[in-house]
């Protein structure tokens, strides 16, 4: 049991009743410091009160998972179907739930280190209220009122370059620019005037927080120069389809179909970015 703070103190500094048992009805417990907010709200605050990979770590030393088996995963069309063999390589069916550090690594298994996202879909169920969510790893841009949605970054997810994942429900091709927009454009916040205060990001939103709308104004202003620059920033990046399944052969004609969504993300991307950056959705 992981019980998430916003400060550890030793125990000697905290009362009684504030310590937190070794152990509760004999389950272990560790006491972990979470991310801070870091100006986000409500639309990532599951992400930002789990740490994936402890998770990832905890649900293999539980399970005794041997070496996953990889010969029934296979690419369909530009879509790599990535097949929850018996060891369990990530799914966590008791509570509808995926191990994404579990299924990065079975994918890694057959796939380079080649990308910047991965897109995941399913065809079990997974509890995903909301039918599609974004969560960043990495963003070394600054100058956009963002960091990575989670501590640790990348650390051990075992690349060097992905800088965020998705998970998708939903198949409407709005949906897939919003998810990847979140990297970019969702929190950044403006001023009126040169010597006002920031106004909040949620001042600009049509909805919610991490949700925006047109009327973001007077950026730089309120949240420094871009860095790196519009020049100088990356133009292109990649993102990896993945099918999550129990069963590859049967997931074959569902690949198929989240192929021809794939096919055409690039040229959207493209065309909502102003053809000003690239988005590679090939394996």
């Amino acid at each position: 049991m992981i019980v998430y703070v916003q400060r550890k103190l030793r125990e000697d500094q905290l009362a009684p009743g504030e310590v937190i048992p070794k152990q509760l009805d004999g389950v272990p417990t560790d006491v972990v410091v979470m991310d801070s907010a870091q100006d986000r709200q409500s639309d990532e605050n599951e992400h930002r009160f789990i740490d994936y990979v402890k998770l990832h770590k905890e649900i293999v030393r539980a399970s005794s998972r041997n070496v996953p088996v990889t010969s029934r995963d296979r690419d369909v069309g530009e879509v790599a179907i990535v097949e929850d063999d018996p060891n369990h390589s990530f799914l966590v069916p008791a509570h509808h739930d995926v191990d994404w550090v579990g299924a990065y690594q079975k994918f890694r298994l057959t796939h380079p280190d080649n990308y910047d996202f991965v897109t995941f879909w399913s065809d079990f169920e997974v509890d995903c209220r909301c039918g599609a969510f974004y969560c960043g790893l990495v963003n070394p841009t600054r100058g956009i009122n963002w960091s990575a949605c989670i501590a640790g970054g990348r650390a051990g997810w075992h690349s060097s370059r992905l800088q965020g994942f998705m998970y998708f429900i939903r198949e409407d091709d709005a949906a897939l620019l919003q998810e990847i927009g979140h990297h970019w454009m969702a929190y950044t916040g403006f001023r009126n005037q040169p010597g006002n205060a920031r106004t909040s990001y949620e001042i600009c939103l049509d909805n919610k927080p991490g949700h925006w709308s047109s009327y973001f104004d007077n950026i730089i202003r309120a949240n420094g120069s871009r860095v790196p620059n519009a020049a100088k920033s990356p133009k292109a990046f990649t993102n990896a389809f993945v099918l999550l399944t129990r069963d590859a052969p049967s997931a074959v004609a569902r690949a198929r179909e989240i192929d021809r969504i794939r096919a055409r993300m690039s040229e959207q991307f493209a065309t909502a970015t102003g053809y000003g950056m690239q988005l590679s959705t090939s394996l």
